[in-house]
């Protein structure tokens, strides 16, 4: 009787040629690992890469953030990634730093930490023909502050191109979620995407949003008895101050901001919705806009 076991996963990434490293096998790989893998290639004077998955799946252990250096680009195409471990759904999968480009197309991405996290100036992220399903996001900004200046991200482009995005939540898919997320002065173009979510499936909290031919649904949310969200975050009234992340009143699209002088999130927003479809159970709102006082309001109308 002879008894042939399942070949093991690669544990590296092929060699680039011309700039494409194409998998002919499931890649799996530590966090580590595939950061040190794109450290090399860009080390050694290279600016583009193109990851070619081949219709394999490429998993990424160890729920630690990928990076890449600053002004370059990284195209991901043609398969799944998985990426689980992370100890809690807001932390960083995918992490395009300043000047970077990151372009996803035909990708399936399923993680339990933030898929998708541009945080850099000028940081440009587009994702195409693909499925992305994360933590508490699916793509995400940071508003962090350091002596009034943004530290995180800003000035960042981000484009969701026929595409699907959901999220699990901040741990134990608790259903705390806040799909697509754009908190600071940039641009988000949502365009033929279907987004889920459960506390918040799109927020514009900054920056100038546009949204065509789009699905936006919010799913049934979850409370425990002590009326907070899941394990995480307290459930925010439609008339109280809201909190930093996702802290902020259900919707399945919330727009603007409510918080007190002088603390972050003090950007204008503008939004522009058409032909889309938004979404939310009868106990919930489908759009929920907060007009400021500031100067820096957005108009409700």
């Amino acid at each position: 009787l002879c008894v042939v076991g399942a070949a093991a996963d690669s544990t590296t990434l092929p060699d680039a040629v011309e700039g494409v490293m194409t998998l002919t096998e499931n890649v799996t790989m530590s966090s580590s690992d595939f950061d040190s893998a794109l450290d090399t290639y860009y080390d050694a004077g290279n600016e583009e890469l193109i990851i070619d998955l081949g219709q394999n799946t490429l998993t990424v252990t160890g729920g630690g953030s990928i990076e890449y250096p600053a002004n370059t680009s990284l195209t991901i195409e043609n398969g799944n990634m998985v990426a689980y471990g992370f100890p809690e759904g807001t932390k960083s999968f995918v992490v395009p730093g300043d000047g970077c480009e990151l372009t996803l197309e035909n990708v399936t991405i399923n993680t339990d930490g933030a898929a998708i996290f541009p945080a850099g100036n000028a940081t440009a992220v587009t994702v195409i023909n693909s499925n992305i399903t994360g933590g508490v996001y699916a793509i995400g900004t940071n508003a962090s502050t350091e002596d009034g200046e943004l530290v995180q991200s800003f000035n960042v482009r981000v484009q969701l191109l026929n595409s699907t995005f959901s999220a699990t939540g901040y741990s134990n898919n608790n259903g705390d979620t806040c799909t697509v997320m754009l908190n600071v002065p940039g641009t988000l173009i949502i365009d033929n995407c279907i987004i889920t979510g459960h506390r918040q499936a799109v927020f514009a909290r900054g920056g100038d949003v546009t949204i065509t031919d789009s699905t936006i649904a919010l799913l049934d949310p979850v409370f425990d008895v002590a009326g907070t969200y899941g394990t995480n975050n307290t459930y925010i009234s439609n008339d109280q101050v809201w909190l930093s992340g996702n802290e902020v009143p259900l919707a399945a699209m919330v727009i603007g901001n409510r918080v007190n002088p002088n603390q972050a999130y003090q950007y204008p927003v503008d939004v522009e919705i058409s032909n889309t479809t938004i979404s939310a159970n009868e106990e919930n709102d489908a759009i929920y806009a907060y007009e400021m006082t500031s100067e820096t309001g957005i108009d409700r109308n």
